[in-house]
Protein backbone atom coordinates (compact mmCIF):
# COMPACT_ATOMS: atom_id res chain seq x y z
CA UNK A 1 0.00 0.00 0.00
CA UNK A 2 1.40 3.47 -0.82
CA UNK A 3 -0.50 6.42 0.38
CA UNK A 4 -3.51 4.18 0.68
CA UNK A 5 -3.83 2.91 -2.88
CA UNK A 6 -2.21 -1.06 -3.40
CA UNK A 7 1.02 -0.72 -5.66
CA UNK A 8 3.14 -3.05 -7.40
CA UNK A 9 6.50 -4.39 -5.05
CA UNK A 10 7.81 -4.39 -9.18
CA UNK A 11 6.71 -1.18 -10.52
CA UNK A 12 8.14 0.08 -13.99
CA UNK A 13 9.74 3.69 -13.65
CA UNK A 14 12.27 5.48 -15.52
CA UNK A 15 13.17 5.13 -18.80
CA UNK A 16 13.57 2.68 -21.83
CA UNK A 17 16.52 2.32 -24.21
CA UNK A 18 16.35 1.09 -27.70
CA UNK A 19 19.73 -0.37 -29.06
CA UNK A 20 20.43 -2.05 -32.20
CA UNK A 21 16.86 -3.83 -31.86
CA UNK A 22 16.53 -4.54 -28.16
CA UNK A 23 15.37 -2.78 -25.41
CA UNK A 24 16.62 -2.31 -21.80
CA UNK A 25 14.57 -1.47 -19.20
CA UNK A 26 13.80 -2.24 -15.20
CA UNK A 27 11.32 -3.38 -12.84
CA UNK A 28 11.53 -2.31 -8.93
CA UNK A 29 12.34 0.64 -6.98
CA UNK A 30 15.45 0.65 -5.42
CA UNK A 31 18.32 -2.26 -5.41
CA UNK A 32 17.82 -2.08 -1.31
CA UNK A 33 13.71 -2.52 -0.96
CA UNK A 34 11.53 -5.51 -2.05
CA UNK A 35 14.60 -7.72 -3.47
CA UNK A 36 16.09 -5.00 -5.78
CA UNK A 37 15.78 -4.06 -9.69
CA UNK A 38 16.06 -6.17 -12.19
CA UNK A 39 17.59 -5.01 -15.62
CA UNK A 40 14.98 -6.43 -18.82
CA UNK A 41 15.77 -6.67 -22.47
CA UNK A 42 13.81 -7.68 -24.56
CA UNK A 43 13.11 -8.00 -28.55
CA UNK A 44 11.86 -4.92 -30.24
CA UNK A 45 10.28 -6.67 -32.93
CA UNK A 46 8.65 -9.51 -30.75
CA UNK A 47 8.79 -8.01 -27.25
CA UNK A 48 10.04 -11.76 -26.57
CA UNK A 49 12.15 -11.53 -23.68
CA UNK A 50 15.93 -11.82 -24.16
CA UNK A 51 17.04 -11.50 -20.37
CA UNK A 52 17.27 -10.72 -17.21
CA UNK A 53 19.56 -9.31 -14.45
CA UNK A 54 18.38 -9.05 -11.31
CA UNK A 55 20.61 -7.28 -8.71
CA UNK A 56 20.10 -6.41 -5.01
CA UNK A 57 22.22 -4.83 -3.06
CA UNK A 58 21.68 -6.18 0.81
CA UNK A 59 23.62 -9.13 1.76
CA UNK A 60 21.53 -12.26 0.26
CA UNK A 61 21.82 -13.91 4.12
CA UNK A 62 21.02 -11.68 6.33
CA UNK A 63 19.17 -8.74 4.49
CA UNK A 64 21.73 -6.33 6.20
CA UNK A 65 22.44 -3.07 4.49
CA UNK A 66 26.61 -2.51 3.66
CA UNK A 67 27.96 -0.78 6.02
CA UNK A 68 30.56 0.90 2.97
CA UNK A 69 30.22 3.80 1.04
CA UNK A 70 31.27 5.20 -2.03
CA UNK A 71 33.98 8.13 -1.10
CA UNK A 72 32.35 8.34 1.89
CA UNK A 73 29.30 9.68 0.54
CA UNK A 74 26.96 7.58 -0.28
CA UNK A 75 26.07 3.50 0.10
CA UNK A 76 26.45 1.56 -2.79
CA UNK A 77 23.27 0.31 -4.72
CA UNK A 78 21.19 1.41 -7.96
CA UNK A 79 17.82 3.14 -8.88
CA UNK A 80 15.97 2.82 -11.90
CA UNK A 81 17.15 5.88 -13.81
CA UNK A 82 18.24 6.73 -17.07
CA UNK A 83 19.69 4.57 -19.21
CA UNK A 84 22.76 5.63 -21.69
CA UNK A 85 24.86 3.50 -24.20
CA UNK A 86 28.54 4.11 -25.65
CA UNK A 87 27.96 1.37 -28.31
CA UNK A 88 30.03 -1.62 -25.93
CA UNK A 89 28.49 -0.91 -22.67
CA UNK A 90 24.92 0.03 -21.38
CA UNK A 91 24.60 2.09 -18.39
CA UNK A 92 22.06 3.03 -15.52
CA UNK A 93 23.50 5.70 -13.36
CA UNK A 94 26.71 4.42 -12.24
CA UNK A 95 26.19 0.28 -12.95
CA UNK A 96 27.60 -1.01 -15.91
CA UNK A 97 26.18 -3.98 -18.16
CA UNK A 98 27.75 -5.56 -21.56
CA UNK A 99 25.17 -5.71 -24.50
CA UNK A 100 24.02 -9.14 -23.20
CA UNK A 101 22.39 -7.59 -19.78
CA UNK A 102 25.72 -8.53 -17.51
CA UNK A 103 26.59 -6.58 -14.80
CA UNK A 104 30.11 -5.54 -15.36
CA UNK A 105 32.91 -4.97 -12.40
CA UNK A 106 35.14 -2.71 -14.01
CA UNK A 107 35.01 1.07 -13.30
CA UNK A 108 33.64 2.54 -17.21
CA UNK A 109 33.87 6.16 -17.32
CA UNK A 110 30.68 7.77 -19.29
CA UNK A 111 28.79 10.93 -18.75
CA UNK A 112 26.95 9.93 -15.28
CA UNK A 113 29.13 9.06 -13.87
CA UNK A 114 31.13 12.30 -14.31
CA UNK A 115 28.04 14.27 -13.47
CA UNK A 116 26.64 11.83 -10.36
CA UNK A 117 29.74 11.25 -8.42
CA UNK A 118 30.90 14.15 -6.12
CA UNK A 119 34.71 12.42 -6.48
CA UNK A 120 35.06 13.02 -10.56
CA UNK A 121 34.49 16.90 -10.24
CA UNK A 122 38.21 18.66 -10.46
CA UNK A 123 39.02 19.73 -6.67
CA UNK A 124 40.53 23.40 -6.44
CA UNK A 125 41.93 22.89 -3.29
Amino acid sequence: MNCGRLESVLPVPGNRLVEEDVVYGTAGRSSYFDGGISLFRLDLSTGRPLSETPFYSRDSDTGAQPEETVAGLEMPGTLPDVFSCDGEFVFLRDAVFDRQGIRQEKQVRHLCTLCLKPTSRTDPR
